[in-house]
């Protein structure tokens, strides 16, 4: 027989006990008792005296001072009558005493238990009207809506036997209204680097900031409440921020911002002349202003003809008119108080280069029917030339503003052409022959085989040779434009050197055969 005493006005207990006959309860008061499964029903009932075949009975008091007599035995069954021992077991019970006070939101609190048989399951059995959630873990959380003051809230935890307790608290919440607790802004210098942190309470976390007006300052303020930017001007400057939590709640504040120094002296601009520029060439100069707030900004109010652009920053580019003489440009600077303007002039210098001078010579033999090419080339001048054909002499030939003289002849004989050369400044003219022979059937066209060049890596060896048919050897070869690749055209055929950087680059080849000279655009792939 067990004698179980309980001095609580509401009590449960498990007695995990092994029968192998029948048990008998007898009780002084009435009690509500659960057999656990699988010899009875889940539901409570009052007893007074009552014998079942449970394993594990379970009881609910009701009275302040009870005694429970629980027997094993008497009723017939197992011929081994009595109870098994089982391990002692604390009692399950609610540990937690009070709960952190909610002072802002999104909220957490953590309740514990001890005792019974874990795991435990937690369950809030009144919110108390707050709203709260508990998880099955232990966790009561509440993310938004919560309303001032006290509440009572009771909860329930259950172990893996099944013994459950509950437990009531007194929960106090007192949400802080969002407010902007920065009650002024330091100062700031004139031309000096100003950063300062905001700061807010209540509400709900986290908070986003905003500058409503700078005032302008030109400051900025992001979303953390970092107020930053440079001093621009001495004075004092009204700015208006703004902060919102995470209810979409916000509110307002103004503040004066000082900017110490001294007055700024008055804007002016000290560029007073231009350098001179040649005709044509590429032209850059760069104002210079002084005094005002010093936050410039540069405009090109007229360009006298010149064709120039002046950058906010103050920079005038451009090329140079091709006509010598002087140009009159006037530009303005406004530092956002104030503006200033100026008028210079700009005196544009012949270029003193050597005269352009087409080379001499012969221009490579042809025959009539077979496709003809030749380059001609110049010295002197810029260097840059662009070509054109004065006289093709009947022939039908055609120039490339890039010196390249190309056509098919019909008739036999000598042909003279004159080309110009002009260099952006000046020009001038030379005259060839061209000697065109017979058709001869036995003659093969000449030709460059090589269609095309192998890819390769920027930096790498290359070497490659090229190919030709037709003609009679033997062949001599040129690069007569390397695109900047940096390679070189051996006179049998070997292109090599080290890969340029990565790009496409087209090479202009050429192979000469008794007298007759065909060129080919090649094209390199660089990776």
């Amino acid at each position: 027989m067990i004698k179980i005493t309980y001095r609580h006005v509401i009590a449960t207990v498990s007695i995990e006990k092994t029968c192998y006959s029948r048990v008998r309860i007898r009780d002084i008061v009435p009690i509500l008792w659960q057999p656990r499964l699988p010899f009875a029903s889940d539901s409570r009932q009052p007893v007074r005296g009552h014998s079942t075949m449970a394993s594990y009975i379970k009881f609910m008091l009701l009275a302040a001072a009870t005694t429970v007599l629980v027997s094993c035995g008497g009723g017939g069954g197992d011929s081994s009558p009595g109870f098994l021992p089982s391990p002692d077991v604390s009692d399950l019970d609610i540990t937690t005493s009070e709960l952190d006070p909610v002072t802002a939101l999104p909220y957490a609190g953590v309740l514990v238990a001890s005792g019974g048989v874990a795991p435990y399951t937690w369950t809030l059995v009144d919110d108390g009207g707050t709203g709260f959630s508990l998880d099955s873990s232990g966790v009561i959380r509440a993310e938004s809506d919560a309303m001032e003051g006290t509440y009572g809230l009771t909860f329930a935890v259950e172990d893996s036997r099944g013994t459950r307790v509950e437990k009531s608290l007194t929960l106090v919440v007192t949400i802080t209204p969002l407010a902007i607790v920065t009650t002024a802004l330091p100062n700031a210098a004139d031309g000096g680097t100003y950063s300062t942190l905001l700061d807010a309470t209540g509400g709900a976390e986290p908070y986003s900031w905003s500058l409503i007006d700078d005032g302008g300052t030109g400051f900025t303020l992001s979303s953390t409440g970092i107020l930053s930017g440079v001093g621009q001007r001495p004075g004092g400057f009204g700015l208006t921020v703004s902060v919102t939590d995470a209810e979409d709640e916000s509110t307002e504040r103004s503040y004066v911002l000082t900017v110490t120094g001294d007055e700024p002296t008055p804007l002016s601009i000290v560029t007073n002349s231009l350098a001179s520029a040649s005709q044509s060439s590429v032209y850059a100069a760069t104002f210079v202003a002084s005094g005002g707030t010093g936050a410039y900004t540069w405009s090109l109010l007229d360009t006298g003809g010149t064709g120039f652009s002046l950058s906010e920053d103050g920079l005038l580019s451009g090329r140079a008119p091709s006509v010598v003489g002087t140009w009159g440009l006037t530009v303005e600077v406004n530092d956002g108080a104030s503006t200033a303007v100026s008028s210079l002039t700009l005196t544009v210098t012949p270029v003193e280069t050597a005269p352009v001078v087409i080379s001499s010579g012969a221009l490579p033999a042809a025959r009539v029917g077979v496709p003809y090419a030749a380059v001609v080339s110049a010295s002197g001048g810029s260097g840059q030339y662009s070509w054109s054909l004065i006289n093709s002499g009947g022939t039908g030939l055609t120039l490339s503003s890039g010196g390249v003289l190309s056509g098919t002849f019909t008739d036999a004989g000598d042909y003279g052409v004159t080309v110009r050369a002009f260099d952006g400044f000046t020009s001038n003219t030379g005259s060839f022959t061209v000697s065109v022979g017979e058709f001869d059937d036995e003659f093969q066209v000449l030709s460059i085989q090589t269609s095309s060049l192998p890819e390769t890596t920027a930096g790498a060896p290359y070497a490659v040779v090229l190919a030709a048919s037709g003609g009679s050897a033997p062949y001599t070869w040129a690069l007569l434009d390397a695109n900047g690749s940096g390679l070189t055209l051996s006179a049998i055929g070997l292109l090599s050197g080290t890969a340029p950087a990565a790009g496409i680059y087209s090479l202009i080849v050429s192979v000469e055969s008794g007298g007759v000279t065909v060129p080919r655009l090649l094209n390199l792939s660089v990776n």
